[in-house]
């Protein structure tokens, strides 16, 4: 197997985000791919790219893009089980590490992919280079930003504030219809537990791919026999003392606590 160049994936997005690519490309398939709008970089859970406007094989398609090292990380990172990417259009990857490789999203639709490093406008080592010195980059008209009245300012970043705070409402909203309806088994009250639980894990700063995998591990492992010496566990607890000994986090010993699988 040839071997590549390491790079890190948030390089990758940056080549994806500032197009450092050539205006036609081709996806392993052989279809042609033009990038109208790369979209937008999504900071949170889901695909890298969000509402990409992209000609593929003669077709206009908007939607999602996911970004990653080598094909394979789709299925890695559980992609073709979580519903949130079943709006990828393309599936962009740095090396073609497979003699081929099928995207299947959890709806059972496949993604075209597209090899980036045949389409790179530049060396890899200037693209390194220059994405570096963009990062240090200054906003040229910051000095009108910081002339702006400051009461008109704070409005802005109220409004701001409380649209991103809505925002937050509606995903756990969400995510709490999503957990009643996966398993019927679990009462109302487990459900607030858990969708707590996932909110702590991603306030304390998991990324979302590594978070993905807890909440995988939570729903999989489940404790069955739980005690401390005259006392009982709130269900809040006993949800993380599940996490931390499934995932080998747990710093204290927790007596009476058996889980199975």
């Amino acid at each position: 197997m040839k071997s590549h160049r390491q790079v890190a994936e948030r390089f990758l997005l940056h080549i994806w985000d500032g197009q450092h690519l050539k205006k036609e490309m081709r996806t392993t398939d052989g279809e042609t791919v033009r990038v109208e709008c790369a979209g937008t970089w999504n900071f949170d859970s889901g695909p890298d790219f969000k509402n990409a406007l992209i000609h593929i094989g003669g077709r206009t398609v908007t939607g999602d893009v996911e970004i990653h090292i080598k094909p394979r990380d789709w299925t890695a990172h559980g992609h073709h089980r979580d519903p949130r990417y079943n709006g990828v259009i393309l599936h962009a990857v740095m090396w073609q590490t497979e003699a081929s490789f099928e995207t299947v999203k959890e709806n059972g639709e496949t993604v075209s992919l597209l090899v980036l490093s045949d389409f790179l406008d530049e060396d890899i080592e200037k693209l390194s280079r220059k994405i570096s010195q963009q990062q240090g980059w200054r906003c040229p008209r910051i000095a009108e930003i910081e002339q702006i009245d400051t009461d008109a300012l704070l409005k802005v970043i109220d409004a701001a504030a409380q649209q991103r705070l809505e925002g937050k409402i509606d995903r756990f909203k969400k995510r709490l219809k999503e957990l009643s309806e996966d398993d019927e088994s679990l009462s109302p009250s487990d459900a607030w537990d858990q969708l707590l639980y996932e909110g702590v894990m991603e306030a304390l700063g998991y990324s979302k791919n590594t978070l993905q995998y807890i909440q995988e591990l939570e729903r999989q492992w489940q404790l069955v026999e739980y005690s401390l010496p005259g006392q009982r566990q709130p269900s809040l607890l006993r949800q993380m003392i599940t996490g931390a000994s499934t995932i080998g986090l747990a710093a204290l010993p927790v007596p009476g606590v058996r889980i199975t699988c």
